[in-house]
């Protein structure tokens, strides 16, 4: 009798364990949200786990590639030869000597560098055809589509050893889910010319393209006297490096 009063007891109650399947799932299910959340760092005020921050839908629509093509466009719109926009160039990133005081690299892999070879590829180079088979590389923009402090980081030491060879280039990014040159840009950046936050122009290509065509060729006559000063030792009374902002 004792027995069964102890099991009739312990028997759990009708509909009592569907509450507690269903209390344990929702458990699990908070237990994986604030573990996502954790690791992505996104918490309120009160330490409770916030949602994913959404972007607006024509920055998620908006793609690295889509946006090399609308700059590779406005680039294209400006330029004519000797001037020309190419996608995927390498340049170089160091020369070497080797242990006869020679280049450790051909004159041909000089003039047409491949990645991996002391080259570094990017997303779209303009170059100028100075004399036959002389290529200068005048403006380099990479494409992000948002900007985290190691992009900024990463792209300022490429562009930094980038002009150590090309002293006259000019390096810079566009960013498609900004819609202003965020703080930490400014704080890590070194050796960047240049950063256009585009997520305000997405939805309006004219301006987008406008705006585009107009850095690109300010930047291409930037590098042209850049190289004036430095190579053909024109008379310079006055150097600094300007800074421009704009809405």
């Amino acid at each position: 009798m004792l027995r069964g009063a102890r099991a009739k007891h312990q028997r759990a109650r009708p509909g009592e364990s569907g509450a507690i399947v269903r209390s344990f799932a929702n458990m699990t299910v908070q237990c994986i949200v604030l573990r996502v959340s954790a690791e992505r760092g996104r918490f309120d005020k009160w330490g409770r786990a916030s949602a994913p921050r959404r972007r607006p839908a024509r920055m998620q629509q908006m793609r690295e590639n889509e946006l090399v093509e609308i700059a590779m466009a406005a680039a294209e719109s400006v330029i004519s030869p000797p001037l020309r926009v190419q996608r995927g160039r390498a340049l170089l990133y160091e020369l070497t000597l080797n242990n006869r005081l020679e280049l450790a690299i051909g004159p041909d892999r000089v003039k047409t560098p491949r990645r991996g070879q002391g080259a570094f590829e990017t997303d779209l180079c303009v170059v100028e055809e100075v004399a036959a088979g002389i290529e200068l590389p005048r403006v380099v923009l990479e494409f992000k589509v948002g900007l985290s402090t190691h992009d900024v980081i990463t792209y300022s030491s490429k562009a930094e050893r980038h002009k150590r060879i090309y002293p006259y280039l000019r390096y810079g990014m566009i960013v498609g889910a900004e819609s202003k040159v965020p703080g930490k840009f400014h704080t890590h950046n070194e050796g960047m010319d240049f950063c256009f936050a585009a997520g305000s122009y997405l939805s309006d290509p004219n301006k987008l393209r406008a705006t585009l065509t107009r850095l690109i060729d300010q930047e291409i006559a930037a590098s042209r006297r850049l190289e004036e000063a430095i190579f053909e030792r024109r008379p310079v009374a006055l150097f600094r490096l300007e800074v421009v902002t704009q809405d």
